[in-house]
């Protein structure tokens, strides 16, 4: 039984030892992107104005969805060297991705239950999701109310 065991591993040995190159490659693409990773989160610490690629890093996005962003005007960005490169502003950054907040359950039951009792919406200064304005519309030709946002 020892035997059948030694010889398996020793073919599993031989298998990967017959294939160096290859395995040695993929370890270090993914160490050289890990350091390159960590190389990228040690400058964020001290830079303002963030590239592509590093604002990829500290969104944890990729790079393709961040120029989709950039491109449909969803992320603020500033352009540079006659539009040829993109840069990013860390704290606007920052005030980007904390921008849209979710109310956990408990705000939203508290929030019911003024609604119930008074009958009015919190005003939108101290909602952060709330409309700009809340406009009532008369409806046509059956005298319906519809509220409409602006």
């Amino acid at each position: 039984m020892f035997l059948v065991h030694f010889v398996f591993y020793c073919a599993i040995f031989l298998r990967f030892i017959s294939k160096p190159k290859k395995i040695t490659k993929m370890i270090d693409r993914n160490v050289l992107e890990e350091l390159e990773k960590i190389r990228i989160l040690t400058l964020l610490g001290v830079k303002t104005a963030l590239s592509v690629e590093e604002a990829a890093v500290y969104t944890n996005l990729s790079k393709s969805h961040i120029y989709k962003l950039c491109h449909f005007k969803k992320i603020p960005h500033w352009k540079g060297g006659g539009n040829k490169f993109t840069y990013f502003n860390k704290k606007e950054l920052e005030q980007w991705m904390l921008s849209r907040r979710v109310s956990t359950n408990d705000e939203l039951e508290v929030e019911a239950a003024n609604y119930t009792v008074t009958g009015k919406l919190r005003p939108a200064a101290s909602r952060a999701d709330a409309p700009a304005t809340l406009k009532t519309v008369k409806g046509k030709g059956n005298g319906h109310k519809k509220t409409s946002v602006s």
